[in-house]
């Protein structure tokens, strides 16, 4: 089950699915390759069998990495290379390891931890538990979890002026749209303009505005959650820790001019 939608930006009611889960008695596996961003999340805690993510959305390079329970490494048998050891985790390696991955991972780790340090007098009591290095991942993801609910706010809402993403006319949003349900998102926007190609869209705000949203025309953002929707392709704003209010309301800008262009 995936933690949070890369489409949708909706966080997933894991405690629920696990339970449905646990009376079949299979295995959970939770895709967290658009989760580790956006939320504190503590592998040594997780009621999950095995845990997924993919280090580039982690602002790192491509690469992945898996977490197992130890009782499960050791008692399924992976495919593998034949010459590789039988016990965990290199049999579940596919021969020698990328270390230029594991080199960008330690920098996003400095990173975060450099962050950790600064907002720890803003996230209070919430990382008590922990200390050392987990103190300051565990302070940085939760001011970003933080942070981040209020560039959604202002996305749904509005900035400086200009109407939100629920406000606006001709913008056809999916997922979460009311701000009082703000905290079931993290600020992953996916939209069509009404009467506008999702591709021509993305170039119009690019060209006009600086402004670099993705939309793709094959894949639906590896994704089948638009086809619930009815459609196999839209437009995707993906705001983070990094960016500002004052960023979404030159987004929004843009926006509400392409909606124009697009009408006429």
């Amino acid at each position: 089950m995936a933690g949070v939608s890369n489409v949708l930006g909706s966080r997933t009611p894991l405690e629920e699915v696990l339970r449905i889960a646990k009376q079949t008695s299979a295995y959970t596996v939770l895709d967290a390759v658009h989760t580790v961003a956006h939320l504190p999340f503590d592998i040594q805690k997780t009621p999950f069998d095995f845990v997924v993510f993919s280090a580039y959305k982690l602002f790192s390079r491509r690469g992945s990495f898996m977490y197992g329970r130890k009782d499960l490494l050791q008692s399924l048998k992976p495919y593998k290379v034949l010459p590789a050891p039988e016990e965990p985790p290199s049999n579940w390696e596919m021969g020698t390891r990328d270390q230029s991955l594991f080199a960008s991972m330690s920098a996003v780790t400095e990173y975060l931890s450099w962050l950790g340090d600064e907002v720890q007098p803003l996230v209070g009591g919430k990382v008590d538990a922990y200390s050392g290095r987990r103190r300051l991942l565990k302070a940085a993801l939760t001011w970003i979890e933080d942070y981040e609910r209020g560039l959604s706010l202002a996305m749904l809402k509005g900035a400086h002026g200009v109407e939100g993403l629920s406000r606006m006319g001709g913008i056809e949003t999916y997922g979460v749209t009311d701000p009082a349900q703000v905290h079931l998102r993290v600020p992953t926007f996916t939209f069509n303009i009404l009467g506008g190609d999702p591709i021509k869209v993305a170039k119009y705000l690019w060209d006009n505005h600086a402004i670099a949203v993705l939309a793709e025309d094959h894949g639906g953002f590896y994704s089948r959650t638009l086809q619930t929707y009815g459609k196999s392709i839209a437009v995707r704003a993906s705001p983070v820790h990094f960016n500002t209010v004052d960023e979404v309301g030159v987004f929004l800008q843009g926006l509400r001019d392409a909606v124009q262009h697009f009408k006429a």
